[in-house]
């Protein structure tokens, strides 16, 4: 029987630590695999930062792993980054996942905050970068680097994470081939959006060539896919979710809710039945491990979200 794990993202805005908490003990009990933070200095809600939110949920969990989705090296830099993770990973007794990806495109975010802004390939470059930095801190002592973006000189971080050799690295991937180059070269997992499951293998033959080119066993790389999810039971539900916008354009709830999933086919859309649907077509093409985005993953809304998602997609599936 094929093993069907998912995950729960967060966003911690327009969120008390109290509902934070809720949350993360939520998805522990209902066993999602992993609950895991965003990553944003500002936003238009109010934001909690990452990391000191991943701490607290290691506080008040106790099996479920604990992950960043993702986190951005130009916030951080990869010295801070091996110190934090450590820290977070003795703190939650060895659940860390540590998920990295090159950062988005919001200029705002980079020039409000002062963080420097770089053009796509640069950023997947710095993003590799720190993590081959990232992997020799957290495992050899005494590190001398010297590279484009970092430079270090017999440095060591005491202590090193609990996990052996280091805490599971996984790289977000959009659209950006060079990404899943990275990914062969440096990860262990890797969080691929796709909106279809062809989509998505092509994408995983891309790193599994890459890993042919520079003789690695790709079998070592884990693929996630990770999708935005809207779910109602019904029907029904669903036109009344988005009865409000329907009567903006004109047109019948029925008809809006259908061309929201033509236009957002990246995104998995439906009532109960329909997204399980969805799902075991990729859990068909050979993926088991999903991050549905499950919206809205804020606010009132995260904790009603975590237990329809768990009680009418993630368990059906994992009992088929």
């Amino acid at each position: 029987m094929t093993e069907v794990r998912f995950d729960y993202p967060i966003v911690p805005a327009n969120l008390s630590f109290e509902a934070i908490r809720q949350l993360a003990q939520e998805a522990e009990s209902l066993g999602y695999e992993m609950i895991s933070v965003g990553d944003h200095l500002i936003r238009e809600q109010p934001l909690f930062e990452q990391w000191t939110t991943l701490a607290f949920i290691a506080s008040c969990t106790d099996t479920i792993k604990i992950g960043s989705l993702i986190t951005n090296p130009a916030f951080r830099s990869p010295i801070l980054l091996a110190k934090i993770g450590a820290t977070v990973d003795h703190m939650s007794d060895g659940r860390l996942v540590f998920g990295i990806a090159a950062g988005g495109d919001q200029q705002r975010e980079y020039t409000a905050t002062g963080f420097e802004y770089l053009e796509p390939p640069d950023r997947i470059d710095r993003m590799a970068e720190a993590v081959i930095l990232l992997k020799s801190l957290w495992s050899e002592d005494d590190v001398s680097f010297s590279g484009t973006y970092y430079t270090t000189t017999d440095l060591s971080l005491d202590p090193n994470p609990i996990q052996d050799p280091h805490p599971p690295i996984w790289i977000g991937q959009d659209t950006s081939a060079r990404t899943l180059d990275a990914v062969a070269e440096t990860a262990d997992a890797v969080n691929i959006h796709a909106d279809s499951p062809s989509h998505a293998t092509k994408k995983m033959r891309r790193v599994e060539q890459t890993c042919e080119d520079i003789r690695r066993n790709s079998d070592e790389i884990t693929p996630l896919v990770k999708h935005f999810v809207v779910l109602e039971p019904t029907q029904e539900d669903l036109e009344e979710r988005y009865r409000d916008e329907a009567k903006q354009e004109d047109i019948a709830p029925a008809e809006y809710v259908a061309k929201l999933k033509t236009e957002a086919s990246d995104a998995i859309i439906g009532t109960s039945n329909e997204c399980r649907e969805q799902y075991q077509r990729f859990i068909d093409a050979g993926f088991t491990h999903f991050t549905p985005i499950v919206l809205p993953n804020y606010g009132d809304e995260a904790i009603h979200n975590i237990r329809l998602f768990a009680d009418e997609v993630m368990k059906p599936l994992q009992k088929a």
